[in-house]
């Protein structure tokens, strides 16, 4: 079993103690025991197996990289009495586990600097910079320990090019790789120092977003989504039109799961569904509870103009939050449960004042105080057959590109 702090996630200052201790001269080796004992006490994690990690990279448990540690000690006194001159721990090390262990069948030489950059290599991907995936795979599982410990949730986000292997085909490898490396580059231009992009394979992508709830990642994958259907309308160089979009599955832990293997999964059927209704679209796991994503817009109050169905005047209302299939209103008096009604976004849409059809599902007193704010109205979209609703969706798509606030709580 690995040790469960790795080598390069020790703090700086630990690990350099650990790597000057190997290099110190002691002949009885009680020196290096004593004070890998008393780092252990005070510090309360693995140092055994860490050790032998940056000694010879070899995963085991701590027990078992204790008993060795120990042997190895043992061992190196042994030499040091044959030679007459200590040999130091790591020549100790390299005779130890090929000789008297057959641990390491044929051992290669290999400076300390020459493997850290092994290491940052290893964590990139060599296409695109972003993360590999298998760096991708142990940052998800940091970030879901640190969200157990500091209650904090973080949202992940599948990105999948729709249809890419068309663009391959099509154009070749070359103008394909050119196009990953451009999507690479609108991730990161557009995500925060905190955040984690990565390409887990193809044209798979990844993001991890910490501190980000469910619509704060909606906004964040409807952006890049809506950025690279608009880049890939423009020639790519001299390759022409290569009209890539973008399928994005969203998941947020710990509610859709509190573990690695749970969120990925959420996330991959969020994935699926968007693929499913045509690509070029962003859903989120939570979809299978819900019609839609409720949203509040950010720094405006919306207002909606209704006409009702039977007649009367006109009434402007408070918009709480909107979805897709419908939204929740604030009036100062009841509508009829059940009735029919016009309603106009004239905050959103002054230009062509699309009346949208609805129909007054539930309704119930308010807790506000607020003028204007007596009742709690929930309205659902209606189609009339006339278009409207592709007209909707796209208002809908633009106020979201704004940003939005916090899931209603209808």
């Amino acid at each position: 079993m690995r040790a469960w702090l790795a080598p390069q996630r020790l703090d700086p200052r630990t690990r350099e103690e650990l790597l000057a201790l190997m290099e110190v001269p002691s002949p009885s080796g009680e020196t290096a025991r004593s004070r890998v004992e008393e780092i252990s006490r005070q510090r309360a994690f693995p140092v055994h197996s860490v050790l032998l990690d940056l000694l010879v990279h070899a995963e085991m448990s701590e027990e078992e990289a204790s008993a060795h540690w120990q042997s190895l000690c043992a061992h190196r006194e042994d030499l040091a009495a044959r030679l007459g001159r200590d040999p130091g721990i790591r020549v100790a090390a390299l005779d130890y586990f090929s000789r008297e262990e057959a641990f390491l069948a044929h051992p290669v030489l290999v400076g300390e600097a020459i493997m850290d950059r092994c290491r940052r290599s290893a964590s990139k991907d060599g296409l695109t910079g972003l993360a590999s995936p298998g760096h991708f795979q142990d940052l998800l599982r940091r970030e879901v320990r640190r969200s157990g410990r500091r209650s904090r949730d973080f949202s992940l986000v599948l990105l999948d090019l729709d249809d890419f292997s068309r663009v391959n085909a099509a154009h070749g490898r070359p103008v394909g790789d050119a196009a990953l490396r451009e999507v690479a580059g609108i991730l990161t231009a557009r995500l925060r120092d905190a955040d984690v992009a990565a390409r887990t394979g193809g044209a798979h992508f990844a993001l991890i977003l910490p501190g980000t709830r469910r619509l704060g990642a909606y906004v964040v994958a409807e952006r890049i989504r809506a950025v690279v259907e608009e880049r890939f309308r423009q020639p790519l160089k001299e390759k022409g039109r290569l009209f890539l979009t973008l399928s994005c599955g969203v998941a947020v832990c710990p509610e859709d799961g509190a573990m690695k293997e749970h969120l990925l999964d959420r996330a991959s059927r969020a994935l699926d569904r968007a693929r499913h209704q045509g690509g070029n679209t962003v859903v989120l796991h939570h979809q299978e509870k819900r019609g839609g994503v409720r949203f509040r817009p950010l720094g405006r109050n919306l207002r909606v103009r209704v006409s009702p169905g039977g007649g009367g005047e006109p009434r402007t209302l408070k918009v709480r939050d909107l979805s897709r299939t419908g939204a929740l209103l604030e009036s100062d008096s009841p509508f009829e449960t059940g009735g029919e009604m016009e309603l106009r976004f004239p905050d959103l849409d002054p230009v062509s004042d699309l009346a949208v059809p609805v129909r007054v599902e539930r309704q119930w007193p308010s807790a506000s105080r607020e003028p204007g704010s007596a009742f709690r109205v929930g309205v659902r979209f209606l189609s009339d057959g006339s278009g409207k609703s592709g007209a909707l969706d796209a208002l809908l798509a633009g106020l979201l590109r704004q940003g939005v606030d916090q899931e209603g709580d209808s």
